[in-house]
């Protein structure tokens, strides 16, 4: 990750750096992440009358909470420069506390999900190659066949669904957040592009999921408005989703 190559690139300064150059190096990282573009707030509108707020909490650029204006938080627990687990905390006051494992690559491997009652749910993460992830959950599996930063790829579940994602070229709200590749995988999004559309298709069913979402951006080309109309089948009547974005 790339928060843990730097922190292995600073330990070799330690070594071979005077004072000065240490302050003044500590100086240049505090003024980089000044100017880093993080997301500090969000308003989501729904037509069907749903509304929330969500505020960004961090230490730097590292993600520490999201506190919802629905009494739901998330609470993001770090050790030795690595995220290491997620806690949930959800309306009913229950919490779901999820721990992240790694592999010597430094890529997430495994997300052990376990409520108050002890009860798990086992996610697990393979890369066969450089370009596939397979994501396993119970008995289902996910295959990522191209790189999602950008353009198009496909996701298939067994034989039965298939996903078509596609992207813009601008700046994804959190796009400067550490452990972003990981946080993407937790929470199955994109985190450097953003997502313009989504279809999933069920063999011969006729009755797709599908969205598309409309953005408008700032001079920095990150978005302040998104606008998504969710068709869940043919059959249904879309709905509709706005959100408001708010930088520091």
């Amino acid at each position: 990750m790339k928060n843990l190559h730097y922190a292995l690139i600073l330990s070799l300064f330690l070594f071979s750096c005077s004072d000065e150059d240490l302050k003044g190096d500590q100086e240049t990282i505090n003024k980089n992440l000044e100017q880093l573009v993080l997301l500090k707030k969000t308003i989501s509108k729904s037509s069907n009358g749903d509304s929330i707020t969500q505020q960004y909490e961090y230490d730097g650029n590292k993600l520490m909470a999201i506190k919802s204006s629905n009494d739901t938080r998330q609470i993001f627990n770090y050790k030795d420069n690595t995220l290491v687990s997620v806690t949930e905390y959800l309306e009913d006051g229950n919490k779901i506390k999820s721990k992240l494992s790694y592999d010597f690559k430094g890529r997430l491997v495994r997300v052990v999900e376990q409520n108050q009652s002890g009860y798990e749910i086992i996610n697990e993460y393979a890369y066969p190659t450089d370009s596939t992830m397979v994501f396993n959950i119970g008995k289902a599996s996910i295959t990522y066949s191209t790189d999602r930063r950008t353009g198009n790829f496909k996701v298939a579940m067994g034989e039965e669904e298939t996903y078509l994602l596609n992207y813009d070229n601008k700046n994804n709200p959190h796009k400067n957040m550490a452990f972003k590749k990981v946080l993407s995988l937790f929470f199955n999004t994109s985190y450097t592009h953003n997502q313009l559309s989504y279809k999933r298709t069920k063999g011969n069913d006729p009755d797709d999921l599908s969205h598309a979402v409309y953005y408008e951006y700032n001079s920095k080309q990150y978005p302040i408005k998104s606008t998504i109309t969710y068709n869940v089948d043919s059959r249904e009547t879309a709905i509709t989703s706005q959100t408001l974005y708010f930088y520091e």
